[in-house]
């Protein structure tokens, strides 16, 4: 619609008065906190995207579960909601782990744009488990997961009834994320952050939780290290798939609590756990496929570009995401806009 009344205007005499008026929606557009992000998937998902738009759970879900789960990789099991970012390219990435397979490889991948308001967005929890790992080194001393120092770190935890030692890493932990507010940590800011102390401290007690599960799963000396629990009087921790669950339920307690951040605090990914459709206050705004055109015989002999996008919904132009869109397509080279 904006851009329609945009194309009305075009004359030669009044170049600069859209221009004014483009920024004029563009300032207007940044005050009400809201953001343009991506979604990359499969096209064998299109159809029921452009009929429903994005459904938080899918009954198909990309990562039902991670083989590759071990003491040094954290699980990478989807949570539930839809999965954002404000980098095209990631969202690119994202698609191509869902199209590619070991018998055939998907050419096109989808990416959907969406517009949110910026307040409904939790944190992605990969980001955050990043920082739940750098309080931690903080506080048991630059890494300490490396030195395989889970099973002391998990006594230390079981012996602090009170939680004092956690609760303070948590605090300083709070007060370097900013989830969304300006550098000045105001009034409202503190009580946001007091309010979520109990939550990082919960995920942190999990997390060592975790790793101490995992130290006695992989050791040759299970016996021995369990038998020194029981000595200090502090229960074992459970097997690695209940440490695994406990740290991934308390993560999502967490994310839950939080506002996802867009000043780069926590990343620039976040969930969404409300459909998206193409009307409300979080909304699709286009959905393009990019094609990958190399090893083509059109593209050997040079009638095609490396990359080609349609427009099955909206259009590459959205004074909203077009800027963004057009320089990150120049980073794989030549591009055209297939045909309708």
């Amino acid at each position: 619609m904006f851009q329609k009344f945009l194309n009305s205007l075009k004359t030669p005499n009044n170049a600069s008065l859209i221009e004014a008026i483009q920024k004029g929606y563009e300032i207007l557009f940044e005050a009400v906190g809201r953001n343009i992000m991506y979604h990359g998937t499969h096209k064998r998902n299109l159809q029921n995207i452009l009929k429903q738009g994005l459904i938080p759970n899918p009954k198909q879900r990309e990562w039902k579960e991670d083989p590759d789960t071990s003491e040094g990789q954290v699980s990478r099991q989807s949570y539930e909601g839809i999965y954002l970012t404000e980098n095209l390219l990631t969202a690119y990435g994202s698609a191509g782990r869902r199209t590619e397979t070991p018998k055939q490889k998907e050419r096109e991948r989808i990416i959907v744009v969406v517009d949110i308001e910026k307040a409904t967005a939790i944190p992605d929890e990969d980001n955050l488990t990043t920082k739940i790992k750098e309080g931690l080194n903080n506080f048991f001393g630059e890494k300490w997961l490396g030195n395989r120092m889970g099973i002391l770190a998990y006594t230390d935890i079981m012996k602090d009834k009170g939680n004092e030692n956690l609760t303070k890493n948590a605090i300083n932990a709070l007060n370097v994320w900013k989830h969304g507010y300006d550098d000045k940590i105001t009034n409202t800011h503190k009580e946001y952050l007091k309010a979520k102390i109990p939550y990082v401290v919960e995920a942190m007690k999990k997390y060592i939780t975790r790793q101490a599960a995992w130290e006695i799963e992989n050791s040759n000396y299970k016996e021995e290290k369990l038998n020194r629990l029981k000595e200090d009087n502090v229960p074992p921790p459970p097997d690695v798939e209940q440490a695994e669950t406990d740290f991934r339920n308390a993560m999502d307690a967490l994310m839950k609590k939080l506002k996802a951040s867009f000043n780069n605090s926590i990343g620039n990914t976040a969930r969404m756990l409300k459909p998206i459709t193409y009307s409300g206050s979080n909304k699709i705004i286009s959905i393009l496929g990019i094609i990958d055109n190399y090893g083509t015989a059109d593209y050997i002999s040079g009638k095609i570009p490396y990359k080609t996008v349609k427009e099955y919904y909206g259009s590459v132009n959205d004074p909203r995401f077009a800027d963004d869109f057009k320089e990150k397509m120049k980073l794989f080279g030549d591009w055209n806009l297939a045909d309708k």
